[in-house]
């Protein structure tokens, strides 16, 4: 019975999907002949049995959820109370300046938006599953209005994006009444428009300087025209430079954090232009087409479509 209990994760569907995303991405690596690449997809293996052991330490042992949920709560109160002080008092609680945008203890890194959308989700599900009941409550509210208030105050777009992403799938799956989920997302939405629209910091960041970043202006020989750019210019050229290595081989790619490599060659990137080559292109789907291509984006698909599923149940 015990070998039977074990036994079922590494039957688990997505354990096994993983496993041949692995031996897909090392071979690929491995044909791209870059010590990087190589090096990258051998201990991404870390990521499947990192999971796996949460996974049966989850379902080994209730007292482990409670004390990781009591632990990332511990992480993000701190958060909360340290993003206040830094934004009060212009520093953080060892020092570091607020430079326009709250980022508390990641300091130059900016990533406390980031931190925060991949944390609470965490949490939530946590929260649910020691209470056995899947639920919004008064505890929810606090922790996703206090999400929100920290994510604006990161300026981080991208990481709101991600975080009304989330906000509906939850809503989704906890409220079966639909005029009752009309009536939560209008309160939402309205409440973000109000908050954003009231601070000029946060209109500028969210609202103007986006509008700005997808229509830049240039000048030609005859007057000014603003061109549209996919997100902002330095992402557009980093796309096409990514694009451009895809149709070179769009079946299988040239290999995991091939991208940084091939980035500056003259086939690939785009008009030679500065912001065409980085460490990567900045979207993780189409770094996966042009690293992994179409078979990586394929295992990417058949995983949501499962979860899909699994929701739709």
């Amino acid at each position: 019975h015990s070998f039977q209990k074990k036994n079922k994760f590494y039957k688990n569907k997505f354990f096994i999907i993983f496993l041949f995303f692995w031996i897909f991405i090392c071979i690929n690596s491995i044909l791209s002949e870059s010590l990087i690449s190589i090096k990258s997809s051998i201990f991404y293996i870390r990521f499947g049995l990192f999971l796996l052991l949460v996974n049966y330490f989850l379902d080994r042992d209730l007292q482990f959820a409670i004390n990781l949920k009591k632990i990332i709560l511990f992480v993000f109160i701190f958060l909360v109370l340290d993003s206040l002080y830094q934004f009060i008092f212009g520093n953080n609680l060892i020092g570091f300046p607020k430079d326009g945008r709250i980022s508390s203890f990641f300091g130059d890194e900016k990533i406390l938006g980031s931190f925060i959308v991949k944390i609470i989700p965490i949490y939530i599900s946590l929260y649910f599953l020691v209470k056995k009941n899947i639920e919004l409550d008064n505890h929810i509210y606090l922790i996703l209005l206090s999400s929100l208030a920290l994510i604006l105050l990161s300026g981080e777009r991208s990481s709101l994006g991600l975080f009304i992403l989330y906000l509906m799938l939850l809503l989704f799956i906890t409220t079966q009444n639909k005029k009752k989920l009309i009536t939560y997302i209008i309160v939402f939405f309205s409440i973000l428009f109000f908050t954003i629209i009231s601070s000029s910091k946060l209109k500028s960041r969210f609202l103007i300087e986006l509008k700005d970043q997808f229509f830049y202006p240039i000048k030609n020989e005859v007057n000014e025209v603003k061109k549209v750019y996919m997100f902002t210019q330095a992402h557009h050229y980093l796309y096409l430079t990514a694009y451009n290595m895809f149709k070179a081989k769009p079946i299988i790619g040239h290999g995991t954090k091939t991208f940084r490599e091939n980035c500056e060659k003259p086939e690939y990137k785009y008009l030679n232009h500065r912001y065409s080559c980085s460490t990567h292109p900045h979207n993780f789907y189409i770094q996966m087409a042009a690293e992994n291509g179409i078979i990586g984006l394929s295992f990417l698909l058949f995983i949501y479509l499962s979860l899909l599923k699994d929701f739709w149940k």
